[in-house]
């Protein structure tokens, strides 16, 4: 799943929001407070930096089920192919 799709995905949700922040996905609550970083090369759930003690306190049952899901999705998809710009050959793509 690329890091735009992944983003769409989760704003679909009226629950939670997301958006990319120097090379991070940050997802915050319907109270715009954020609720954790997902590094955009992450590739485990280590890699996921949290900023709550409960997830059931600023989302519900589905909501979380939701969320988990698409993150799995997302850390499974290789790094490389994450990128929208994977078509451009990389030295081209860093001008």
């Amino acid at each position: 799943m690329k890091i735009d799709e992944f983003i769409k995905k989760l704003n679909q949700n009226d629950r939670m929001y997301a958006e990319t922040v120097d090379g991070v996905v940050a997802i915050y609550d319907d109270s715009e407070h954020e609720v954790l970083d997902i590094a955009c090369d992450a590739t485990n759930w280590l890699d996921i930096n949290y900023f709550i003690n409960s997830f059931g306190s600023c989302f519900g049952k589905a909501s979380r089920e939701y969320l988990s899901a698409l993150i799995e999705e997302f850390l499974h998809t290789p790094v490389k192919k994450r990128f929208p710009e994977r078509g451009i050959p990389f030295a081209v793509a860093r001008l």
